[in-house]
């Protein structure tokens, strides 16, 4: 290596460098498009009939739900099992109850965090009796994941 080769290397590092080209970060990462394209539409048929079922205002605190909102009318139907782990009743007609998102109360996104205990809900008694409905088509896989509080309501006299 000559004093040229390190004069044109030492030229060539006092030059500014080209900036790197950044992608910008997805709004959905890969895993959940692909998960919620296996879900197809079957889940979105099944949104859509429970839409038909809202009556415009949340079940537990009565404030408005967002129904008539046809970009986010499915932030009000909030599953009573969680589809993520209730796979098998996951687009069962029942397994679901309108609540707000949006305002003060977010009821959908405290029930769903556990801010809201089952039992205080004002509609509580809804949600025991849809569990009733639901309880017979759970796999046996995943009922170990039904909380405790809904459990008591299963007759298992045989």
């Amino acid at each position: 290596m000559g004093i040229e080769n390190i004069r044109r290397i030492k030229e060539e590092a006092s030059q500014p460098k080209e900036p790197k080209k950044r992608k910008p970060i997805a709004k959905v990462s890969k895993k959940k498009k692909a998960a919620n394209k296996a879900l197809g539409p079957e889940l979105d048929e099944w949104f859509g009939d429970r839409r038909k079922e809202m009556k415009g205002s949340c079940s537990n605190c009565g404030k408005p739900s967002c129904r008539n909102d046809d970009k986010y009318f499915k932030f009000s139907i909030a599953h009573i099992l969680p589809k993520a782990y209730f796979e098998s009743i996951k687009t069962h007609p029942d397994n679901w109850i309108e609540l707000c998102f949006w305002g003060d109360n977010s009821c959908h996104t405290n029930m769903d965090h556990q801010m809201l205990d089952l039992i205080d809900m004002a509609c509580w008694d809804e949600i025991v009796v849809k569990f009733q409905k639901l309880y017979p088509y759970i796999a046996p896989k995943e009922r170990k994941r039904i909380p405790n509080v809904l459990l008591q309501y299963i007759n298992t006299d045989k």
